[in-house]
Formats: C-alpha cells, sequence, structure tokens
C-alpha cells in the first residue's frame, strides 16, 4: 500500500542495479534519497554504501519512524528524517508549501540524487522547486535520477488507443493529470518541459528508458526513468 504494485524488494534491487549502471554508485557514495518512503531502494543499498552514506526524506511520518527503527539502527550511515510539506494525496495537512521547501542539506553535498515516483505526484511549481533543490545539493559530477510519467508523440498515442494505466487529459499550469479531483494522485509532464527545467538547472541529461506506463512494450520499469549529470566542472547555474 506504500509503495504501489511491484515487489518490494525486487522493484528496490532493480533500482540499486540501474544506480550502479546509470549513476556509477559505488561503497562510497553518499546519496540521498528524496521522498524514501518506507525503505524500498534503501534496504538494498546497505549492502552497497558501505563506506559512504544515504539520507532520505519522505512526507509520512509513519514511513520515517519504521526506517528509523528497523534501517538506521544496524547502519547508523542511513539517515531518514520527516519532513512536513503539504501533498493533497499523501499529507494534505502539512504546513509546508512544496514550493518554498528548501532541502535541509548543504550545497554539493551528494555525490547522487534520486526521486522515484515523486514527480508523479508533483504540480508544476512543486516539481520545479524539487528540481532545483537536487541540483543545488547535488556535487560538481554528480548524478541525479528521477522518474516520470512523460508525454511525448509515441506516449500519447498509446493513451488515446486506450493502452495503458493512465490517461492524462486534464492541464493544470504546465502538468497534466488522471484525475482532476485528486491530481496529485498522478500527474505526467511534456518530456521537452522536463528536459527544459532541468537544462536551465544546468544538468546534462542522459538517454532517457521509457516505461511501459502507457502501453508500450519497456524494459525496464513501468515509470520513465531520466538520468542527468551536474558538469564536472561546476559551471551549472545550481
Amino acid at each position: 500500500m506504500s509503495v504501489g504494485a511491484g515487489d518490494f524488494l525486487e522493484v528496490g534491487q532493480e533500482f540499486t542495479e540501474l544506480l550502479v549502471e546509470r549513476c556509477s554508485i559505488g561503497a562510497h557514495t553518499r546519496l540521498l534519497d528524496v521522498g524514501c518512503g518506507v525503505g524500498r531502494l534503501a534496504v538494498p543499498l546497505t549492502r552497497l554504501l558501505t563506506l559512504g552514506s544515504y539520507d532520505g526524506f519522505d512526507v509520512s511520518r509513519s514511513a520515517i519512524r519504521w526506517c528509523s527503527q528497523n534501517i538506521s539502527v544496524g547502519y547508523p550511515h542511513f539517515r531518514f528524517q520527516h519532513v512536513d510539506i503539504r501533498n493533497a494525496e499523501y499529507n494534505p495537512r502539512g504546513p509546508i508549501q512544496p514550493s518554498s521547501f528548501r532541502f535541509p542539506y548543504s550545497d554539493c553535498s551528494f555525490d547522487c540524487v534520486i526521486a522515484m515516483s515523486l514527480y508523479t505526484h508533483l504540480l508544476q511549481d512543486a516539481a520545479v522547486r524539487f528540481a532545483s533543490e537536487s541540483a543545488r545539493v547535488l556535487r560538481p559530477g554528480g548524478y541525479l535520477l528521477s522518474t516520470f510519467f512523460l508525454l511525448n508523440a509515441q506516449s500519447r498515442q498509446l493513451s488515446r488507443n486506450g493502452l495503458g494505466s493512465y490517461r492524462f487529459d486534464t492541464r493544470i499550469d504546465s502538468a497534466y493529470v488522471h484525475d482532476p479531483g485528486h491530481p496529485e494522485a498522478a500527474v505526467a509532464y511534456d518530456e521537452e518541459e522536463v528536459a527544459a527545467f532541468h537544462g536551465a538547472l544546468g544538468l546534462e541529461l542522459m538517454p532517457v528508458l521509457y516505461g511501459a506506463w502507457c502501453g508500450r512494450q519497456a524494459s525496464r520499469g513501468f515509470q520513465d526513468i531520466a538520468v542527468w549529470r551536474k558538469p564536472p566542472s561546476g559551471d551549472g547555474t545550481a
């Protein structure tokens, strides 16, 4: 119920392998998990980040409590933090507006930032803010991996043909939602829009791995997976 469809351990292991393959993480990596939930990624990473560190935060107080009691107790370099950010779907009473939230970490403090199933629940202002903060805390040469529902010619055509799990017919600012009554339950963005607001942060996009959410035959996962690299020179605007 906390992480959606898919086997908890298998999905966590698949994303760990993807981070090794696409983001070059290893034993010494300092990693930030934005919207870490109940530790689906943290659990397999305990076997890999033996000399580095893991930080995760989430709007779910119960998820953070579980992770702290069941993961941090054996792996003190795995740290979890509750942030009371408002989200209509997952934390409707949160007092902190996501569009003004500052990640509680210093500039350039992580080698890798991951946002798994996060932007699929964020509207425009929040999405832009979280991308900006991810770029800020990422060191030059580091990697950002995020998952999305990306709208392009192929995904739109497949959706119109009745394939896939969602129809994103309602637009709110630059976001498209599946259910206007519960807009943050499932959010999509134009692929070009996503590339543009990350590019404005000085991040360099790598080839996208497209997911199966719209009915396409995909080899890697349900959502679309995008990876950016922060230029090693630190010349980006982040």
